[in-house]
């Protein structure tokens, strides 16, 4: 019986993000400010680990998407740049 290496059991047991879940975890994070954790526990079905998840957000973060600056007045929202 062959042995095993754990990113080899990994690798069997998880499944790639489907396009609509990359932009469910980019939106959710970006917009709403939804951490590895939170993503996790609001969709257990989904089987998200948070080293998978944590991939993903780093994704996000290298790509250059929004930035979310400081808030420009007491009635204003943040101001989110492109």
């Amino acid at each position: 019986m062959p042995i095993l290496t754990l990113q080899q059991v990994n690798a069997a047991t998880l499944t790639p993000f489907s396009k609509e879940d990359k932009i469910l975890i980019k939106n959710l994070y970006e917009c709403q400010g939804y951490s590895t954790r939170q993503l996790i526990t609001e969709f257990p079905d989904k089987g998200w680990t948070n080293n998978s998840i944590y991939g993903e957000v780093e994704k996000v973060r290298n790509s250059g998407g929004a930035r979310i600056l400081e808030q420009v007045g007491p009635a204003a929202g943040p101001k989110v740049v492109w």
